[in-house]
């Protein structure tokens, strides 16, 4: 052997002795150069560092994951007696081998023997690069955390300074182990006082609880320790509220919970091999170690058993299963939240006594390593940093005294760069998997070899020996750890024995390791034609993302939309007063609850929670002005508020001054895997929680509409009526869960409501954009080559107004002027991928279908849907896939479940289910509500409301003009009454403006006005007033008109009266809202006019081409208005609901 054959020799070659070795030709390591410790110490120090380790945060936090898995607290006392009796089989077979096995290193010098040097090899190479630095991590990361919330600290955010001040805390401990034995031995001795103090303080506060209650007499009714049983069967509750019944589980799911309970007590057991690691340095290893064993676990499991109990008398037992942080909620709940600080500073020590202790015993397996020529020799190197000649070695080994040092510096160092990659690259859940799944895969092989040998070997010297039944029991539980993990991390538990340096792929990894996560939660689904939807979309595929919320950055599969809305039901069951709870079981008592919430995720949750609940939904625009939520809520007598989390601050002030309760929605944030553990269940209705069937006649929701006269109306739809128009939705344009829905409406418009409801139906992915959607980002977002579209996927269906329709048109235009051919088809290609435009609401022009047919979709055509909100889903709607261009103003086949006639005078008219019946009269002080009411009708404080709706057969009269064919194809040609003008989605009774406008105090002063409908390519018409001057005013006339020519007016033409003027006069002094404001104006003096019939009255329709036409508008006489100009109607009014630039929706 040449004198450095140990710097030259294979990693994998044996480096056994002979006494040890199979091989008895095998290169031995050169002594010179093998570093050795101490053996200094003794059966106190064996013990210290089995406390040291075992004693971690585990006692203090895995109560909460365990308790939720048994079914009284009594039987997790039974498990943590039994998890530390499994524990003590491990340890005692680990003293068997220890006592019978001469080496160093933790199991490796085990396998190596039994198995042979590459299971040996092995050992030592996952403990090093695997369990070691991912336990440093997790025990770095939990003494962080444990700070940050000892100082009330909970902010996830900030994950880089949390992973920064890890690695500090790392090589901090580290260094300490590096100073010598004796300093970590005392630093150790320190902690373990610390952690039974812990443990002693928490007892005797037990202990204390129980003889106060009982020698003073005092009321015990409160105490579940005392009035519960512990043995019986009780109704648990999760971290995440989740509630299960045990004397409903079955055996197998039973045996899930047990084991899930098991394996959280394993957990925190874990630790009690480590006295195995310092077999080297024990001064007699076959007599002590045994006793450290045999001593130090059932100290830990008799103190863990005490303090469990404890936490069962000192808090409420659904708090100890929902807690994270077990001990700190004890004392809070006990003391006052500063003894709860003192805690959480508490349990920081116990953490830190581990990592301590952990940091120490796993350099011992690096130096043993090192001395079998496995890892670099420098690693093995005792005492100092850096390399040691073989000169250097054999002169320390003859005076180690001399040492300054007896630490491994290097293997520290190893150790701590190792977990340092871990913690910057890995996760926490990945971390616990990683250690937990190495370590045991080692624990069974190690078990098999014990039994192995007690067969091969029967007559090896044992200095001690537990039963055979100890190793046999040890050996399945470590195969169960094993397999169990594998099953929840089949990676992670494939890549262990050889991840060395890829720590990154772990974030991308969830495990499911925390016991409570690893349960299934069954969820009841009551059967309910939503509800139903959702489960069976949960059911296809449980992984797809259903709705993708740009606003907030939530994305959320449909077992976590079903879970919220469930969550969200029941909690707002529980916010309605016991008298509204009860009206909910009666089918004839409507109870309206408010959202108010912009469209996305928790809108949607709202919403379908509140229809699932039995309530009525009634969306309010986001910046809802406090006289307008006077009038909605308190025309309906709304029974509650819910909001969005971003509009909470101002729902509280409306429910402040209206004095209706308020509930802020409240994301429970579940993790992927936690989801995973989801399971939904089916039942034929709600469990006895107050729940009401679903009931087809109840109300599902109350939309406000701008009416023709008056207040606006609100438009009560059945639950029935709602589902059918959803349904032929859904049938119409094709829908399905391939589909992704671009959202971008206001939910309390009947076009964003109803397509929210028609894409959640049909299961297809919902993309919520309104908080970001511009015709420019719309190209973004859809071109063929686009960041957005290679990360999202491609829409396939979108609302698209007449105003998108033009702006997208010009955009594309523009793109091929300004950035060229190339881009222009990438973008074009982009909106022709798009599978089904609807428009509707407003009349699209020709020309503007013309571009689109022609140019943009060649050979298809925007679907043109026909509706409006006193009619669930669409009257009439053209087909999708239409083939050939439709014609002029068709609005295709009528809906099946409604009837279309056309009157004598060519007026619309539709009956059927689907139709409002009738109003529910109100006023704001009282509501009066007809038992058996239809649920489709006006709700208004206005009592004749409904006068002249509908006609003498029960048709409701929709106020436009068309033709309905043979076969039930509908026309739409305008409007059948000139006093009636729809516009920006809204409609404006043209009296309501006319006679303001005739008491403006001019000058000029107005003789007349006549208030009409012209058609507007964007809004669909625009609000155009006619004003007669008096005669003697013709020259103020001629004056004014004379000023505006020389003014910077914000009106397009020359007009006598200045429109911005107009106004703003008709919006501060006589209160007209926004959209009703005049945006055409023309001015002639009285004698001018000629718009009378040849019986003398005046027609509109003879106005409207006289002084608003073609002619008119080319030669300036027109004063246009700008809808992109700013206007001050001093502050946020009420009623302004558009017309405004950058208006809210």
């Amino acid at each position: 052997m040449s004198e450095n054959h140990g710097d030259t020799a294979p990693l994998l070659g044996s480096q056994r002795t002979p006494e040890y070795g199979a091989v008895e030709d095998a290169p031995v390591a050169d002594p010179r150069t093998s570093s050795k410790f101490k053996r200094n110490l003794g059966t106190a120090e064996a013990f210290s560092i089995i406390i040291s380790i075992v004693i971690g945060s585990g006692i203090f936090t895995s109560p909460g994951s365990i308790d939720t898995n048994v079914p009284a607290p009594g039987f997790a006392l039974i498990v943590w007696a039994v998890g530390g009796l499994l524990a003590w089989t491990g340890a005692a077979t680990m003293a068997e081998l220890g006592t019978a096995i001469a080496g160093e290193g933790g199991v490796q010098p085990y396998l190596q023997y039994i198995f042979g040097d590459v299971f040996g090899f092995l050992a030592a190479w996952t403990w090093i690069v695997a369990v070691i630095p991912a336990s440093l991590g997790i025990m770095s990361i939990v003494f962080v955390e444990s700070v940050f919330s000892a100082i009330g600290e909970n902010n996830r955010t900030q994950g880089a300074l949390h992973k920064f001040l890890s690695i500090f805390v790392l090589i901090v401990f580290s260094m300490a182990n590096g100073v010598s034995t004796k300093v970590t031995n005392r630093l150790n001795r320190f902690f373990v006082t610390a952690k039974f103090t812990a443990i002693a303080a928490t007892v005797v506060a037990g202990i204390a609880v129980v003889v106060y209650h009982l020698a003073a007499h005092t009321d015990k009714s409160t105490q579940d320790w005392w009035t519960k049983s512990w043995f019986g069967y009780r109704t648990s509750v999760g971290p995440d509220g989740s509630k299960t019944d045990w004397s409903k589980v079955n055996g197998w799911e039973m045996l899930g919970h047990y084991s899930a309970a098991l394996y959280g007590a394993l957990w925190a057991y874990s630790g009690w091999d480590k006295a195995i690691y310092i077999s080297a340095e024990l001064s007699a290893p076959a007599r002590q170690l045994p006793l450290a064993f045999n001593t130090a676990i059932p100290v830990i499991v008799g103190g863990y058993i005490a303090v469990n109990a404890a936490y069962y008398i000192l808090l409420p037992w659904d708090v100890v299963s929902t807690s994270d942080s077990v001990a700190v909620t004890a004392f809070n709940h006990l003391l006052g939240p500063g003894v709860g600080l003192v805690a959480a500073a508490v349990i920081c020590i116990v953490v830190a006594g581990a990592l301590l202790g952990s940091a120490f015993v796993g350099s011992r397996m690096i130096v043993s390593a090192s001395n079998k020529n496995w890892l670099p020799r420098f690693l093995g190197v005792v005492g100092h940093i850096g390399l040691r000649s073989a000169t250097e070695s054999a002169d320390s080994s003859t005076d180690e005294s001399e040492s300054e040092s007896d630490a491994p510096i290097n293997a520290l160092i190893f150790s701590t760069a190792c977990s340092a990659l871990y913690i910057i690259f890995g996760n926490f859940r990945a971390l616990i998997t990683f250690n937990g799944l190495g370590e045991y895969s080692f624990f069974f092989l190690t078990m098999v070899g014990a039994l192995v040998l007690r067969i091969r070997e029967p007559k090896l010297h044992r200095p001690y020996k537990p039963f055979f039944v100890i190793p046999v029991i040890f050996t399945l539980v470590s195969g169960f750890v094993v397999a169990r993990g594998a099953v929840f991390a089949p990676f992670q538990a494939a890549i262990s024995p050889y991840r060395q340096e890829q720590g990154q792929l772990f974030t991308k990894l969830e495990a499911h390791t925390n016991s409570d996560e690893m349960t299934k939660t069954t969820i009841e689904v009551p059967q309910h034609p939503w509800l139903d939807q959702l489960f069976h979309h949960w059911q296809e595929s449980p992984e797809r993302v259903f709705i993708r919320d740009l606003a907030t950055d939530k994305e959320a599969t449909f077992g976590e939309f079903l879970y919220e809305v469930l969550a969200h039901r029941d909690r707002l069951h529980k916010q309605l007063s016991p008298e509204t709870q009860e009206r909910l079981q009666d089918p004839s008592e409507e109870v309206f609850v408010a959202i108010i919430a912009n469209a996305g995720f928790e809108f949607a949750v709202l919403l379908l929670a509140i229809h699932a609940l039995g309530g009525i939904a009634v969306p309010l625009r986001i910046q809802v002005h406090a006289e307008e939520a006077r009038y909605f809520l308190g025309t309906c007598n709304a029974s509650l508020i819910t909001s969005s989390q971003r509009e909470a601050e101002h729902a509280q002030a409306i429910s402040s001054e209206l004095s209706i309760p308020q509930v802020t929605f409240a994301q429970n944030n579940l993790s992927p895997s936690k989801l995973a553990t989801l399971h939904f269940e089916q039942v034929e209705s709600p469990s006895s929680n107050g729940i009401p069937r679903f009931d087809e006649d109840r109300g599902f929701a109350l939309l406000f509409t701008s009416g023709t006269t008056g207040s606006p109306k609100g438009v009560l739809s059945s639950s029935g009526s709602i589902l059918k128009g959803t349904q032929y939705y859904q049938s119409n344009l094709s829908l399905t869960p391939r589909d992704t829905w671009l959202h971008h409406a206001p939910a309390h418009w009947k076009g964003g409501f109803d397509f929210l409801l028609a894409a959640t139906y049909a299961g297809a992915r919902i993309e919520f954009a309104s908080s970001v959607f511009s015709p420019a980002w719309l190209l973004e977002r859809i071109g063929a080559t686009k960041p957005m579209r290679r990360a999202r996927g491609p829409i396939t269906c979108i609302l698209a107004l007449p105003s998108l329709l033009i702006s997208v048109a010009e955009a594309l235009e523009q793109i091929k002027r300004d950035e060229g051919q190339k881009e222009y088809e990438d973008a074009v290609q982009g909106v022709r991928d798009i599978r089904v435009f609807v428009s509707g609401s407003i009349r699209v022009p020709e020309w503007l279908k013309d571009v689109w047919r022609q140019e943009i979709i060649p050979g298809r055509e925007v679907v043109n849907a026909y509706g409006f909100t006193e009619a669930a889903g669409m009257v009439a709607m053209t087909a999708w896939d239409a083939k050939g261009a439709v014609p002029k103003d068709c609005c295709g086949p009528h809906n099946p479940d409604l009837s279309v006639k056309v009157t004598d005078s060519g007026e619309i008219c539709v009956k059927g289910p689907l139709v409002m019946k009738r109003f529910v009269a109100a006023n704001l002080k009282q509501i009066q509500i007809r038992a058996h009411a239809p649920k489709r009708r006006y709700i208004s404080d206005n009592p004749d409301v409904m006068d002249n709706v509908f006609d003498a057969d029960g048709y409701y009269k929709t106020g436009d003009m068309g033709t309905v064919s043979a076969n039930g194809i509908v026309t739409v040609l305008g409007r059948a009454n000139q006093d009636m003008i729809r516009t920006m989605g809204y409609r404006v009774n043209s009296a309501d403006v006319e006679d303001p406008l005739r008491s403006y105090p001019g000058p000029p002063r107005i003789a007349q006005a006549y208030v009409l409908g012209i058609e507007d390519a964007v809004n669909g018409q625009r609000v155009a007033a006619l004003l007669l001057t008096q005669t003697q005013d013709a020259a103020d006339s001629d004056a004014q008109s004379e000023r505006n020519s020389n003014s910077n007016s914000n009106s397009k033409s020359k007009s006598t009266i200045d429109l911005a003027s107009l106004r703003h006069w008709l919006a501060t002094e006589k209160k007209i809202p926004a959209y009703k404001l005049p945006a055409a104006v023309r001015v002639i003096r009285k004698e001018e006019f000629s718009g009378l019939t040849v019986s003398g009255k005046p027609s509109k329709k003879k106005i409207a081409g006289l002084y608003f036409g073609e002619e008119a508008m080319e030669r300036g006489h027109v004063d246009m208005w700008d809808f992109a100009v700013q206007e001050d109607f001093g502050g946020h009014r009420a009623w302004d609901w558009e017309g405004r630039p950058k208006r809210d929706v």
